[in-house]
């Protein structure tokens, strides 16, 4: 049993670190954000559905956060170039965005023995 209860002791610090990870990498985030004026607010929008959803088109953006097709392509960008975001198609259109830093957070440990 002290193996049993060894084991959930470490997962739970691990998800715990993880949570931590993840509350201030979005916080970071956030202040970057904030110095964008204007724009920030859907920008914000934006980042606040990657937090769900951590790979997304410019669609899926503007349909969540009620914003228009420009609108959403003009925060994905923002949020690009700000690094918060990555573009992995490489296209002009039908773009897919990656929030890299939140997913690595999440899939650090995966794997490792």
């Amino acid at each position: 049993i002290a193996f049993f209860l060894e084991g959930v002791s470490e997962t739970a610090n691990e998800a715990m670190l993880t949570a931590q990870q993840i509350i201030q990498l979005l916080h970071e985030d956030r202040e970057k954000i904030a110095g964008l004026g204007r724009l920030s607010t859907s920008v914000l929008a934006a980042h606040g559905f990657l937090e769900k959803q951590v790979i997304t088109d410019v669609r899926k953006v503007a349909e969540h956060c009620k914003l228009s097709i420009p609108t959403a392509a003009k925060a994905m960008k923002q949020l690009e170039q700000l690094n918060i975001v990555r573009e992995v198609t490489g296209g002009v259109r039908f773009k897919m965005y990656v929030y890299d830093t939140y997913l690595n957070i999440l899939n650090h440990g995966i794997g490792e023995n």
